[in-house]
């Protein structure tokens, strides 16, 4: 009730005690009665001015600082202090003063998000201090290739748990730790396109060989061929051909199988003495280090090839 209608009722006031008792009769009781409640509080109102001013001051002062809360969903645990200030100043006021605070729902709510958001910097740092270890436990070398691809899993692994952190978290990691990170994932990413270039590389090797026919039809005017792609393969770095499989080990046959063939031809024409046959095969150059230990464990049935009656040779029975 303002002051205005505290005014307008003491004219109504004066208006009825200026009727005479006869008119006063057509005022019926509840009007009268509406009109004693409204004086009495009316008089209750200048009795308690000041006071009620000194009431609304007080809780007007506690709305402002309600009003100045961040709304809840963007409450952070920064505002802890300035949400602790509002309850505070609210919790000073008397009861009185508190009836006519309008915006208490905004504070309990603020208070609400405030202890979620105080729970989540508690979880945050428990995290952080786990993306932390997993950060320093990065290879100081990363590693991606034809053997090893672990590395990869353990960086993706640090970087999403890096991102799921909150804001405090964040912080707790550091710009150091984050660095680490942020260096072995372009340290991963360098690699991983390497290996990719070198399986390429060894997917080309491999298609070259497989248009190469196979060792029982090969003969010498393929070894231009089979060249090419050894030199191929030998291009290779050690990463790329293990992606070759075993790509080298067929070079090597198909290189046998023309010896063979040139070895045959000259011992038929005899153009090479038949004791002299084993000797040549030692020097072969096939394109693995292994591969006369590999023609020795043949041996035995290229003796029996020499041993054989004059005439064309038979290497049929011999297998690689």
């Amino acid at each position: 009730m303002g002051l205005n209608d505290r005014r307008t009722i003491t004219s109504v006031e004066t208006a009825y005690n200026k009727l005479t008792d006869a008119q006063k009769t057509f005022i019926s009781e509840a009007e009268k009665a509406t009109l004693d409640a409204f004086t009495a509080r009316r008089d209750y109102l200048d009795a308690n001015e000041a006071e009620m001013k000194a009431n609304e001051k007080a809780a007007s002062a506690v709305e402002k600082l309600i009003k100045a809360l961040p709304k809840s969903e963007r409450v952070d645990y920064t505002d802890k202090a300035e949400i602790e200030k509002a309850r505070a100043a609210y919790d000073e006021l008397t009861d009185d003063q508190k009836k006519l605070v309008s915006n208490l729902d905004t504070l309990t709510a603020a208070e609400a998000a405030l202890r979620k958001a105080l729970d989540d910097v508690a979880a945050d740092k428990s995290a952080a201090e786990i993306v932390i270890e997993m950060i320093q436990a990065l290879p100081e070398t990363v590693v991606y290739d034809h053997d090893d691809k672990s590395d990869e899993a353990e960086i993706h692994a640090a970087r999403e748990a890096y991102n799921n952190l909150g804001k405090v978290g964040k912080n707790i990691v550091g710009k150091d730790n984050l660095k680490l990170l942020t260096n072995a994932e372009k340290a991963l990413k360098k690699a991983v396109s390497q290996d990719t270039k070198d399986q390429k590389a060894a997917a080309k090797v491999i298609a070259k060989i497989k248009k190469l026919p196979a060792a029982e039809d090969v003969i010498v005017k393929n070894k231009s061929a089979i060249s090419a792609a050894r030199k191929a393969y030998d291009r290779l770095n050690e990463n790329a051909k293990k992606y070759a499989d075993d790509s080298a080990e067929v070079i090597a046959k198909l290189y046998f199988w023309i010896e063979m063939r040139k070895l045959n031809s000259s011992v038929v024409s005899r153009k090479m003495p038949r004791n002299t046959f084993l000797c040549e095969i030692s020097f072969l150059r096939p394109s693995r280090k292994n591969l006369v230990q590999v023609l020795n464990r043949w041996n035995t049935d290229i003796q029996k090839a020499l041993n054989s009656k004059r005439g064309q040779l038979n290497f049929s029975h011999i297998q690689p």
